[in-house]
């Protein structure tokens, strides 16, 4: 136990052994020990469950009520928050804002699409009747290069006309002189007669190709 005053050594003899007495003492208070130990572990589980059914009970309709409205497209009534625990309410305001977000968002597109829609018919018009106007165009293009060449052809038949019934009278007149001259009698007058029948018959091919000509009337 230590040293006396004087530096001797102090020692303590037990008359008999107290492991019996402390055995007596240790095991009733271990038995209560475990007992309510065990008790408090119940009990403590009890509350733990309780609490936390009273506590996810409105997570659990808040995740019902998202899930309704996920197999709904969002359509139908709000959440009630009121009387959840503040959670819940921080939760469902924050899901409502998120919802009015997005229909607005969907309204916007909705508009837009009608208006891409609509702008995109007055396009598909536009360019249909614009295509018209080609086409006429071209139409009036070609009947415009077909009037040009015909002009170029009456004015062609119209100077070939001209000069051919030029020809014509210069060899009619000619004929003329040498049958007057020639005797019906004289070998030659039937080769200038010849001559002057078939001038008379191509002078019958000049009116035809005059009427050719520009501003000519053709029957």
């Amino acid at each position: 136990l230590g040293e006396t005053q004087r530096g001797e050594g102090a020692a303590l003899w037990l008359m008999q052994p107290i492991d019996d007495t402390v055995r007596e003492l240790t095991t009733p208070l271990l038995r209560q020990f475990v007992l309510y130990g065990l008790l408090a572990v119940v009990l403590a589980t009890l509350a733990a469950g309780m609490a936390t059914r009273s506590v996810l009970r409105p997570f659990h309709a808040f995740v019902a009520y998202l899930r309704w409205g996920d197999a709904t497209n969002g359509a139908g009534h709000r959440f009630d928050s009121g009387g959840q625990p503040r959670e819940i309410e921080a939760l469902n305001e924050s899901f409502e804002q998120l919802m009015d977000s997005i229909d607005v968002k969907r309204k916007e597109l909705v508009r837009r699409t009608t208006a891409l829609t609509a702008a995109n018919a007055v396009l598909s018009d536009e360019i249909r009747e614009r295509e018209r106007v080609e086409s006429a165009l071209l139409e009036r293009d070609e009947q415009l290069r077909q009037s040009q060449k015909l002009e170029a052809i009456g004015t062609l038949a119209g100077g070939i006309a001209h000069d051919f019934n030029n020809l014509l009278t210069a060899i009619k007149g000619f004929t003329e002189l040498l049958l007057l001259d020639f005797d019906q009698r004289d070998p030659r007058y039937p080769f200038a007669h010849e001559i002057q029948a078939a001038a008379n018959r191509r002078a019958a091919l000049t009116p035809p190709l005059a009427a050719f000509r520009p501003k000519q009337g053709l029957h």
